[in-house]
């Protein structure tokens, strides 16, 4: 028994979703999300950062969002407030400090992975 390993799927496991910055990210495809306000039926108020409005991280070997890392230096005028449904919020992503601002990168699931 020593050496038995444990699987739980992540889909056992369920989606965590909170206000507080380290669970607030998520990667919606083509934008940025951070939860500030969880309501009923399933929807949260976010602020939604998009890929166009948010700076590149790095450019060599490639553009950094070609693979979705991106920084927001200045969170002024960037961010549209929205209600997004529960369900749209499926893909986690990160949201380090960077200098004055944050960079954004999605994180790797199982589910993204098929």
């Amino acid at each position: 028994m020593d050496n038995a390993k444990i699987h739980v799927s992540p889909a056992v496991l369920g989606l965590f979703v909170s206000t507080k910055r380290k669970d607030s990210c998520f990667f919606l495809g083509y934008a940025f999300a951070l939860v500030q306000k969880r309501r009923p039926q399933k929807t949260c108020v976010c602020d939604i950062y998009s890929l166009d409005t948010l700076d590149s991280s790095f450019t060599i070997p490639c553009d950094s969002k070609l693979i979705n890392i991106a920084v927001l230096r200045n969170e002024r005028g960037k961010r549209k407030r929205e209600l997004i449904q529960g369900k749209k919020l499926k893909h986690k992503a990160v949201c380090l400090p960077y200098k004055s601002g944050y960079v954004f990168m999605p994180l790797l699931h199982g589910g993204e992975r098929n």
